[in-house]
């Protein structure tokens, strides 16, 4: 990626300072860094106020990126390091079975913890895929952007994109309560 390098020596150019310039975009300065560290790509709301305040055109400081953008947008499973994590965990909590269904006192002992734990990975896998997915968003604004489509609808499809993070949490927090109640109910017996 271009833009983290270009970004950073632009803004330095212009006499910014990190906090400077994410005071004028109304964004934490850490978001700021994010981006020149190539850790996250800004959207294209995050990019057209980069060029308004850097007097850079857009095209400038995305240009670079364009083709990697579209061969990122290309690709089947961009966090597939992510799945194979959940995968990995959901194994080994399944693998548990056999001796939580014998062992009298497990739902105290290894239950809950196992189902928090299913819990916080399946979580992280939600989390990681967001980012994933949301740097795609911003790739497919900032395409659809330079093919002509208006930036208002691009921005009322990544709203739809951002409620999806109620399905993480409640996943997780259904694994906890199913693992207490599972637990209080063998107790009960």
């Amino acid at each position: 990626m271009e833009l983290p390098r270009q970004l950073t020596q632009i803004r330095q150019f212009r006499g910014y300072s990190v906090a400077q310039l994410a005071e004028k975009l109304r964004v934490p300065p850490t978001l700021v860094t994010t981006w020149e560290a190539g850790i996250h790509y800004p959207s294209l709301q995050a990019i057209l106020g980069l060029s308004r305040i850097l007097n850079v055109p857009v095209r400038r400081l995305v240009q670079a990126d364009l083709g990697r953008m579209r061969q990122e947008l290309r690709g089947k499973n961009p966090h597939r390091d992510t799945d194979l994590l959940l995968a990995l965990s959901l194994f080994f909590g399944f693998s548990w079975v056999p001796v939580l269904l014998v062992w009298r006192h497990w739902p105290w002992v290894l239950g809950v913890p196992l189902s928090l734990w299913l819990g916080v990975m399946g979580l992280v896998w939600h989390l990681d895929g967001r980012a994933h997915r949301s740097d795609r968003q911003h790739y497919r604004e900032i395409l659809g952007y330079f093919a002509g489509q208006d930036v208002a609808t691009l921005w009322q499809q990544r709203l739809r994109h951002r409620e999806r993070w109620v399905v993480a949490g409640s996943y997780a927090l259904l694994l906890v309560v199913l693992g207490v109640l599972g637990g209080l109910m063998v107790n009960q017996q």
